[in-house]
């Protein structure tokens, strides 16, 4: 929601932009454009810092619930860590959701009346989505790139409007991969409980939580 408000404030300072390419704007115009996006970019920052820790701690959980039933690629820190080192952050992460959508995809069957979720083909929308404004939105912060003139910040205005309908794009997709991974771990415990040795576990290990994060064996340390 908060990335559709930046989007709208990002086409209002555009707009004022294109007029005053033109000559037609007034200072209080200007100032009130510009304390409006300082507002929003503080109030995002936030709720992006908070969301990406929330995030990042089910992506960890789910890796590593992961781990205790198949030997990963990665220990489950890099779940965490591979977001944030650069150039790493560009394939680690997606190499992590692709372990665990792969897995899912793979239990599907011992699920009754199960089938694989739509929301797995899109995960290279969602990522190629998030990777494209991730650039852009770097691109955009550095004016130095394009100028100084008034064209230059209708450039940059233009690419920041993108990126933003990326995000959003994206995020939706991440929604729904994981309400979707969330739904077959649940299930997937279910059926652990009636046969866990099918699954590689032993049958009287029963120690699996249930939260809105998904199943955990443990809480990871």
């Amino acid at each position: 929601m908060m990335t559709g408000v930046i989007i709208a404030s990002n086409i209002m300072e555009l707009q004022l932009l294109m007029r005053m390419s033109e000559g037609d704007f007034t200072m209080s115009e200007a100032e009130s454009n510009d304390q409006r996006q300082k507002t929003i970019t503080v109030i995002y920052l936030v709720l992006f810092f908070i969301n990406a820790v929330l995030f990042m701690q089910w992506f960890r959980r789910a890796y590593y619930n992961l781990s205790k039933i198949k030997e990963t690629e990665h220990n489950d820190d890099w779940a965490v860590w591979g977001w944030v080192i650069p150039i790493l952050n560009f394939f680690r992460p997606y190499h992590i959701m692709r372990e665990l959508v792969d897995y899912a995809k793979s239990v599907v069957p011992k699920i009754p009346e199960k089938s694989t979720p739509t929301s797995f083909s899109f995960m290279p929308l969602w990522w190629g989505l998030w990777v494209i404004a991730s650039i852009l939105a770097r691109v955009s912060s550095r004016p130095e790139l394009f100028g100084e003139d008034i064209d230059a910040y209708i450039q940059i205005s233009y690419l920041s409007v993108i990126a933003s309908t990326m995000n959003v794009v994206a995020g939706a997709l991440l929604i729904w991969i994981m309400y979707d991974y969330n739904e077959i771990e649940e299930e997937y415990v279910t059926v652990q409980e009636v046969n866990l040795d099918s699954f590689g576990q032993q049958t009287e290990d029963k120690n699996w939580e249930t939260s809105e994060e998904g199943p955990s064996k443990e809480t990871p340390e």
